[in-house]
């Protein structure tokens, strides 16, 4: 019976099986049965024209009832007033006058679409290439179809539960569906609504974030707060991104979500330390985020405080410990641009933090000078030497 019993009932079945055993053994068989149309309240099924016939009788069970309809002049027959999302077994006679002269040797599966009021469609789950989706409400679904709603229609995905993926995307991508609740007979008849579907958009992730695309994108240092964002996030599809501080040996010290792409500020924890961060997109899913790869890492270390002092003689910076550092790189500028700071010392963490300077560049320090100086800690990511990507700054001048 071609795994009809995967679908319908062992009672359901016992009937039917009762109704094919009452026929007689010398009847000819009634062949090409399919279903050709199926609504919410009723089949239509067709059969092969029977030499000889001048009438047929059908029989429709439900595992409940058995309705005879009697003296079909055609080889077709539309059964109406049926519940929506059923299963229905048919039986076909052909005869000739009185005479049985041929009948189904199996019965027939023959299903309604189902009500689909309250169908409600949810994103579950998404990766770079693929978006699954749950669908509930849809009263006697067996199966869903997914089509993307384009003027082609193309079906994308269908399957046998209420979880139904699609594969095939690219990523970091918005793909607009509609979702069809079906019911699919043994014979792969699938009876559903054209008119009635659910429409969703779904989100697939993307690839790692790369590290010139996010950085701290704005600090108050003396309130120790941190601005994390992304620096093109209109660009990604997601619904936001997490960032993730750890320390240079891997321990998380803080994960956090953003709302939205919106920037993710970070306050008092990153003085005095140094640190790693990174972040990933996400999609939000019915119960979960679906996480994009993470980036790599960046890098920020800096001290709580630096000083500087400047003498007729000499000018004298120290600052306070960054743990994690392995050492500090300590750069001077005469006139503050960033193209002009040259580094003139480099500290160990085990040496004292500090650093006396009487000549810049071959001249003796001057008075109504102002000397710019820039500590920025190094610490090992692995073998990696790492520097921070910011500094303590210190500008000294004697008048």
């Amino acid at each position: 019976m071609r795994n009809i019993s995967k679908i319908l009932g062992t009672a359901f079945l016992a009937v039917a099986c009762c109704l094919i055993f009452r026929i007689e053994a010398s009847a000819a068989e009634v062949t090409e049965i399919k279903q050709t149309a199926g609504t919410e309240h009723s089949v239509t099924a067709q059969w092969g024209a029977v030499d000889g016939a001048d009438r047929y009788e059908c029989s429709l069970n439900d595992g409940l009832e058995v309705r005879m309809i009697k003296d079909i002049a055609d080889t077709k027959y539309t059964f109406k007033e049926l519940d929506a999302g059923k299963s229905y077994l048919l039986l076909v006679n052909a005869y000739q006058g009185d005479e049985l002269i041929a009948a189904s040797q199996e019965v027939y599966e023959l299903v309604t679409s189902p009500e689909v009021l309250n169908l409600t469609v949810t994103q579950t789950d998404a990766s770079k290439t693929s978006v699954s989706f749950a669908a509930s409400g849809a009263a006697g679904a067996n199966h869903f179809i997914v089509k993307k709603t384009d003027a082609n229609g193309e079906q994308f995905a269908s399957g046998a539960s209420a979880e139904v993926k699609v594969t095939g995307l690219k990523a970091n991508k918005k793909y607009n569906y509609v979702v069809y609740a079906v019911r699919k007979s043994a014979n792969d008849f699938y009876a559903y609504s054209v008119d009635h579907y659910k429409k969703i958009t779904a989100k697939t992730v993307s690839a790692a974030v790369p590290v010139k695309k996010f950085d701290i994108k704005g600090m108050d240092f003396a309130q120790d707060k941190y601005r994390f964002g992304l620096k093109s996030p209109s660009s990604y599809k997601g619904d936001g991104f997490e960032l993730q501080i750890r320390t240079m040996k891997g321990k998380v010290q803080k994960t956090v979500d953003s709302t939205g792409m919106n920037d993710i500020t970070v306050a008092d924890m990153i003085k005095g330390n140094f640190y790693k961060y990174r972040v990933r997109i996400f999609v939000n899913c019915k119960s979960k985020k679906a996480y994009s790869k993470w980036s790599e890492d960046k890098y920020i270390g800096v001290a709580k405080n630096a000083y500087g002092w400047m003498s007729l003689r000499k000018i004298k910076i120290t600052w306070d410990k960054v743990s994690g550092a392995k050492s500090y790189e300590i750069s001077l500028s005469t006139n503050g641009k960033n193209k002009d700071y040259r580094v003139i010392r480099t500290v160990s963490s085990s040496s004292k933090r500090r650093v006396i300077v009487t000549r810049v560049r071959g001249s003796r320090i001057r008075l109504n000078k102002k000397y710019y100086f820039r500590i920025r800690p190094v610490s090992k990511d692995g073998k990696k030497t790492i520097k921070s990507e910011y500094t303590n700054d210190v500008v000294v001048i004697l008048k």
